[in-house]
């Protein structure tokens, strides 16, 4: 197939209203960017459980900041355990926020939402997690 047998991709216009973020620079897009543009960086050692005897070759990682995390699980009212869930939903309600639209979870949005994660699959994850607790860190390939 060859670029004279493309359709030709129709112009759309998108808007942007409405963003968040859930790093380790930060949980608001202008304290993010700030950090940005700062050069700070968000690698430090793990503080958020032990990784003592887990056979890591590193003892580093960029952790979202646990208190941010909970403040914004309570700002939004989530009760889901998960901790991807956590920043996932908090991501979702602070853009919705962000762009001046409700975050009761009852008011309809006639919006379509565009989320993303760096979490990955899950299927995936869960099996190199089972790996990593069987076999130790050689146990992921």
């Amino acid at each position: 197939m060859s670029r004279a047998d493309l359709e030709p991709i129709t112009p759309r216009r998108v808007a942007i209203t409405g963003m968040s973020v859930a790093t380790a620079l930060g949980f608001e897009v202008d304290t993010f960017w700030e950090a940005l543009l700062a050069g700070r960086c968000g690698i430090d050692r793990v503080k958020s459980f032990s990784i003592e005897g887990a056979g890591l070759p590193t003892d580093i990682a960029c952790e979202v900041n646990e208190a941010d995390l909970q403040a914004g699980a309570e700002r939004y009212a989530i009760r889901e355990k998960d901790r991807g869930f956590h920043l996932g939903l908090y991501g979702v309600g602070r853009a919705l926020e962000s762009a001046g639209l409700p975050t009761d979870g009852e008011t309809p949005i006639p919006y379509d939402l565009v989320f993303g994660t760096g979490h990955g699959n899950m299927i995936f994850h869960n099996q190199a997690t089972t790996a990593f607790v069987s076999r130790g860190y050689r146990g992921l390939r």
